[in-house]
Order: structure tokens, then sequence, then C-alpha cells
């Protein structure tokens, strides 16, 4: 098993296209079960609808997975905090995979030790 492989903690170099209207909760749940990378995708840009795709997650895998967020979901952090709190894994958007899912680690780090902190 290679490094990236064992930071993202899957099993095989597969990764889950975020296909427009396709990639929801459950074909990216079986992603994920397989030992690839599911992603969900998110072009519609339904907010709540989005939101209840992250959150069949934790029923059907307990695999790592990720989201693709449009840039209109940075507008403001309520999304990034949304996928800190329900443990999505890595996003994808307009960078090569691997920078955004070490990035994406490395926030989710920082944001937990912040919490810790707080608590």
């Amino acid at each position: 098993m290679n490094r990236v492989l064992r930071d993202i903690g899957v099993k095989y170099p597969i990764i889950q296209a975020p296909m427009g209207w396709i990639a929801r909760s459950q074909l990216a749940s079986a992603v994920s079960n397989a030992g690839g990378l599911g992603v969900i995708e998110t072009s519609s840009g339904e907010v709540d609808a989005c939101k209840e795709e992250i959150k069949k997650m934790a029923s059907l895998t307990d695999k790592p997975f990720g989201i693709n967020l449009p840039l209109l979901f940075f507008k403001d952090s309520s999304m990034v905090d949304f996928c800190v709190d329900n443990n999505v894994n890595f996003v994808t958007k307009l960078m090569r995979l691997v920078l955004t899912v070490l990035l994406w680690k490395a926030l989710k780090a920082v944001a937990l030790r912040a919490m810790k902190k707080l608590a």
C-alpha cells in the first residue's frame, strides 16, 4: 500500500467520479465499501439535498468518502462546517485530488484541535 492510499484510508487507487445527478450516497457508499474513494456530487446546488446525501452516508458506510463542492458552497463556512461535523474525509474541486485531500485533512485536524480546546 502506498502512502497516499494509507493516508486516505482506502484499499484501492480507484476514485469514483462525482458525476452530476448520479453520484449520490448509494453509489458513493458502494465504491467506498468496495475499497475505493466514493465521492458524492453536489452539482445540483441544492444545499439541503446535498446535506441529506452526506447524512445518509453514515448509515451506508463507515469507510472514507468525499464530496465535490461547487464554489457556491464556499460563500460562507456553513457547508465546510457541516462536512467536518459529518466526517467527510476529503473534498474535491478545482485542485488536484491529492492536494485537496491533504489540505482537507489538515483543515479537519486543525478544526478538531480547536474544538477540543474550546470544550
